[in-house]
């Protein structure tokens, strides 16, 4: 993922933190003091995050479920052609007045039939269109193949149905396929939907670990640098003190100043530690004696002027919770119209015209032939089902109210986030400018605080204080930055719109 070049190098130095530009940070790998060092830049922890995470693994594995599920749908949906087979053994007693024959009382055959289907899905009606050619052969054994030679002159029979064609149709009632295409088409809409979501929220996730790390490194630097002055000085106190340069109360204000350091250090070293064995595991990348160094993005190369209404469009147009509102006022509206058809008269209709053979064997086979046709209707009429039907229609129809309402909820609660999301943005990214140059400030005061501390112009306490002034305005700076960063991954996790580049997110998460 490309991100803004121009970057902010931290280094905490004893008169001054200064940020490099110009920077072109890569994700480098070396041995350095026994340790493992990373550097990363922000788009650097979110492509790993997005590649790398269990998480993206997951959202991987939903959306290829979702596909294969999809393709089997669209599969079901096209002109199926299969073979039967069903082969059997039948061994029947019967009385002897049942036939004629003399003996004829136990029916031992073997049966075998082979049936080539085809059919066919019609989506504008929702009937199928069906065709059919079978052979079945049946061979009579023992007494009962004796009988059935001297009834019918041998002892096996053959039938087949070189071909039947047909069409089912549901007249009165609920057709469900056409509710099935509409909802399927939805719900892989909303499948990849959910995925670009997933990896937008990752990035947003890693985006935080990253800036939690960078103010904990921040600190960590500073107050290291701090205690390491604040040592100098009090031994510098010392000897002053030894020749009577300075007061015990001045001595004293060093020496606290120094405890107080190194209790920061301490305390800011553990917070460290926390947040990069975070930072790490969130990566799945697991280390647990690497030194990682970050480097910080700059403002925006460019003014981010983003128009609520837009964000409100894009996020009805990507955001997959609106979609899923859809999806699930559909399946309501599916029900209700499934409930409200089967309260009343259901209709069936089964039309087939076919050629039929018979005979002893393929000789005989093509000596008789039947034509016939069928059409069968079927219908049900409820007569009593104690308000089964009423009932089931009147939940449905509240079902599909609430869904309803449910969609309107949605997008009220969706709107009021990218609009607080926008405002906080634009908030930021004026409040970036800001803390940068009351850092810019702050660095120039605390050099002349530094030299006059040095020249015995001010005591400790004034340089004090403009030291702690210098560290606030960093971390300020710091928590700017890391505050319209989160702001603008929120707001593209919203939208799934990347209004940097104006382009929708993809695949491969938020890109600059």
């Amino acid at each position: 993922m490309r991100i803004m070049r121009n970057t902010i190098r931290l280094s905490l130095l004893i008169a001054t933190l200064s940020f490099g530009t110009g920077l072109r940070a890569q994700n480098v790998s070396n041995e350095l003091n026994g340790l493992k060092e990373l550097t990363f830049t922000l788009g650097e922890v979110v492509d790993i995050a997005v590649e790398n995470s269990n998480i993206s693994a997951q959202a991987k594995m939903v959306l290829e479920t979702e596909k294969s599920d999809f393709d089997s749908f669209i599969a079901s949906r096209k002109w199926q052609l299969g073979l039967n087979f069903n082969p059997s053994y039948q061994l029947t007693s019967l009385p002897p007045e049942t036939y004629s024959v003399s003996g004829f009382s136990n029916t031992n055959a073997l049966s075998a039939g082979a049936t080539l289907n085809f059919s066919k899905l019609i989506s504008g009606t929702g009937g199928y269109a069906y065709a059919s050619s079978n052979l079945a052969w049946s061979e009579y054994f023992s007494e009962s193949g004796d009988s059935y030679r001297q009834m019918y002159g041998a002892p096996r029979l053959l039938g087949t149905t070189p071909i039947r064609v047909g069409y089912r149709q549901e007249l009165i009632g609920y057709n469900g396929s056409k509710w099935d295409k509409k909802i399927r088409d939805k719900q892989y809409e909303n499948a990849g939907k959910e995925y670009v979501a997933a990896m937008a929220a990752i990035s947003e996730t890693a985006a935080g670990y990253f800036f939690s790390y960078a103010t904990c490194k921040a600190l960590y630097d500073m107050y290291k640098v701090n205690a390491e002055s604040a040592d100098s000085l009090y031994r510098i106190g010392l000897k002053k003190y030894d020749l009577t340069s300075i007061r015990k109360d001045e001595l004293l204000s060093l020496q606290l100043q120094l405890m107080n350091s190194q209790n920061d250090v301490r305390s800011s070293y553990n917070s460290m530690e926390n947040a990069r064995r975070s930072l790490l595991s969130y990566l799945n990348m697991g280390y647990k004696d690497v030194s990682v160094e970050v480097v910080l993005p700059d403002n925006p190369d460019h003014y981010i002027s983003v128009d609520a209404q837009q964000a409100i469009d894009m996020a009805k147009r990507y955001n997959p919770e609106f979609g899923q509102a859809e999806e699930a006022s559909l399946r309501a509206q599916q029900e209700l119209d499934r409930a409200k058809r089967e309260k009343g008269l259901q209709a069936n209709l089964d039309l087939s015209v076919g050629l039929q053979k018979f005979g002893y064997d393929f000789n005989t086979l093509g000596s008789t032939n039947k034509m016939y046709s069928m059409a069968n209707v079927t219908l049900g009429i409820p007569i009593v089902d104690h308000g089964m039907r009423r009932n089931n229609y009147n939940a449905a129809k509240k079902r599909a109210e609430y869904y309803d309402v449910q969609k309107v909820e949605t997008e009220r609660i969706v709107v009021e986030s990218i609009v607080n999301t926008v405002n906080e943005l634009q908030i930021q990214q004026m409040m970036l400018e800001d803390t940068k140059k009351a850092m810019e400030l702050a660095d120039e005061s605390f050099r002349q605080n530094q030299y006059n501390y040095a020249q015995g112009l001010s005591d400790i306490n004034t340089f004090t204080l403009a030291q702690n002034r210098k560290d606030s305005a960093h971390i300020n700076y710091i928590s700017s930055l890391r505050d319209f960063w989160l702001a603008y991954y929120r707001l593209c996790t919203i939208t799934l719109y990347d209004f940097y580049n104006m382009k929708p997110l993809d695949y491969s998460g938020i890109s600059y």
